[in-house]
């Protein structure tokens, strides 16, 4: 009878060990105290990283989805707007009305502006001057600033739309953004449009500056000479 008792003891070990709680076994090291002590705070700060961890993942998802939204809005409007008016086959009042509605749906987006600054090229080119720098100015305050070879070029078709409409300070205003870019392209060519703009606004010295880097940066010898035509003519 006693051998039978022990062997029940000796092949249930577990049922003489009393169950113990979570708090007291973590105590029985450093690292375990401090995880018990600061239990609850550590509990949030996962549940917390979770919550964000899930959040962003469902603000990429979304944002995924609305670019993809943009990206067959401004292929359809390329493929039937811009087509169609470029043909000849769409009077401009709809044409305008398709840009405003393109505009509506993707409030911004960066894929949309290549196609926008053709539109403004198109309009250009039909004789809708100041219909195309009204879209390029609208642009041109929603472009991002780091979006820097997007921003260049929307800049320099504005100035010369602006030049063409006889709106020289606003050229000039545009040009000067321009040379704050980070990346320099033409840098000679937008000096000496700037020179020619200061001259038309009668800022004389700033002209003579602008011609005068033109000759000094020896980027372009022919712009250069240029530059020296207009700084002999500077009385």
């Amino acid at each position: 009878m006693t051998t039978r008792s022990m062997t029940n003891s000796a092949a249930n070990p577990t049922s003489q060990v009393k169950s113990t709680p979570i708090n007291d076994v973590l105590s029985q090291t450093d690292f375990g105290s401090l995880i018990a002590k600061y239990k609850m705070q550590l509990i949030i700060g996962i549940v917390t990283l979770v919550a964000i961890l899930v959040g962003v993942g469902s603000y990429l998802h979304y944002q995924g989805e609305k670019n993809n939204e943009y990206a067959t809005a401004v292929y359809q409007f390329e493929q039937n707007g811009l087509k169609n008016f470029k043909d000849g086959k769409m009077n401009p009042e709809d044409f305008l009305k398709s840009i405003s509605e393109l505009q509506k749906k993707i409030t911004y987006f960066t894929g949309a502006v290549p196609v926008l600054i053709s539109s403004a090229d198109l309009l250009a080119k039909k004789s809708m001057k100041a219909e195309a720098i009204s879209l390029l100015s609208a642009l041109r305050l929603n472009i991002p600033r780091d979006a820097f070879f997007q921003r260049y070029f929307l800049l320099a078709r504005l100035a010369v739309l602006y030049e063409d409409q006889g709106e020289m300070q606003a050229a000039v205003s545009v040009l000067e953004e321009l040379q704050t870019l980070p990346y320099k392209i033409y840098e000679a060519r937008v000096y000496l449009d700037l020179g020619r703009l200061y001259l038309k606004v009668k800022n004389v010295d700033k002209a003579k500056a602008s011609f005068q880097y033109v000759i000094d940066s020896g980027n372009d010898p022919e712009l250069a000479q240029v530059a020296r035509l207009y700084l002999l003519g500077i009385k």
